[in-house]
């Protein structure tokens, strides 16, 4: 029997003994767990303490230490070098906002330390200025509510004076002294004038007033007064003369100016609860008719022709009002009265001067 022939191919170049090449196989990525987050960890414990504590003394360069080192967390985190990506953002935040809170808190808590150095600096400016007026000669009387205590049942008269008009009249400064009229209608003292702890009169509105007498006709050739209120009322009469020949007035839309016949309105905000100045000079070197300024915070509101006052025997003032036209209720932290008027940029210089920190 012939044996069966089967035909066998061989390819030439394959070696038939030689093993398939294994199958690639790409390599596995470390698992986001598995990556180092320490950084970011350090980045949200800066920044929560910084926010707890907000002191400036822990919390800026505790802040900066987590918004650094949280920056870094992050950058590692975008290149897949590092995860806590969110807690490192979230260190950014905390520790920016310990910053910034701190710096709030510590400014919140030194402003009134702020605001009293201003006002402190203030009232000495004032005090050096207020001594200026008391030796000037021009100043008949001055109450700057200084150096006296609630006991005392008279408002001093600080003002030197003009030895001339002294002599000529016969008067001294204690002469015109403020007076109490009774326990009932005396204005109470006060430390709450234009600067903290400085003296003032606080009038209640019902019948409290304080009178003084200056000598019958002292102003032949001009004069001034000046004065700081404080008020939250539309109505009432500040200062007159015993005769209303001269008298301010509280209104609604501001206050009025009486001199003998003429009235001068002046629009002003005076019922605000804050010291304003008001001051009124009258110039007539000539003994003719002149010119009535009113001035409000240092600036010019309203003037009048004015003749002067007329002969009169009426030497009686009053400061807070009568029963008649109503009475002030508010505070009178400063007045004064000059024979002469005020020059130029005086009424300015004044309200500079005086000026509280409100």
């Amino acid at each position: 029997m012939t044996p069966l022939r089967v035909p066998v191919t061989i390819h030439k170049g394959i070696n038939m003994t030689q093993s398939p090449p294994p199958p690639t196989v790409s390599p596995i990525p470390p698992s986001p767990a598995n990556l180092p987050s320490g950084q970011a960890t350090a980045s949200l414990v800066c920044g929560i303490i910084a926010l707890v504590l907000c002191a400036p003394i822990i919390a800026v360069p505790v802040g900066i230490v987590a918004i650094v080192i949280g920056a870094i967390a992050r950058g590692k985190a975008k290149s897949g070098k590092a995860s806590g990506g969110g807690k490192a953002l979230a260190g950014i935040i905390c520790g920016s906002t310990g910053i910034v809170l701190s710096f709030v808190i510590t400014f919140a808590i030194l402003l009134p330390s702020l605001q009293g150095a201003r006002e402190r600096a203030r009232y000495i400016k004032w005090a050096g200025w207020s001594h200026n007026n008391r030796v000037d000669s021009r100043f008949m009387m001055y109450y700057n509510m200084e150096n006296q205590s609630e006991t005392e049942d008279f408002v001093r008269n600080q003002a030197a004076g003009d030895p001339f008009m002294q002599a000529k009249l016969d008067i001294e400064p204690q002469m015109m002294d403020g007076k109490f009229t009774s326990a009932a209608t005396k204005p109470a003292w006060t430390r709450n004038g234009r600067y903290r702890g400085k003296g003032a009169l606080q009038f209640d509105g019902v019948d409290d007033h304080v009178s003084f007498e200056i000598p019958a006709d002292p102003f032949p050739n001009g004069f001034a007064f000046y004065m700081w209120i404080k008020s939250a009322n539309t109505k009432g009469r500040v200062f007159a003369r015993g005769d209303g020949s001269i008298a301010i007035d509280l209104t609604p839309s501001g206050f009025t100016v009486t001199a003998n016949d003429v009235t001068l309105p002046v629009a002003a905000t005076l019922n605000d609860d804050r010291f304003h100045f008001i001051a009124v000079s009258f110039d007539n070197p000539e003994g003719a008719e002149g010119t009535l300024n009113v001035y409000v915070d240092g600036m010019l509101e309203s003037e009048g022709a004015f003749a002067g006052f007329t002969e009169s025997k009426i030497t009686g003032y009053l400061l807070g009002g009568d029963g008649v036209s109503g009475f002030f209720s508010g505070t009178l932290d400063e007045f004064a009265i000059l024979h002469e008027s005020l020059k130029n940029q005086e009424p300015a210089n004044y309200f500079q001067a005086g000026k509280p920190y409100q």
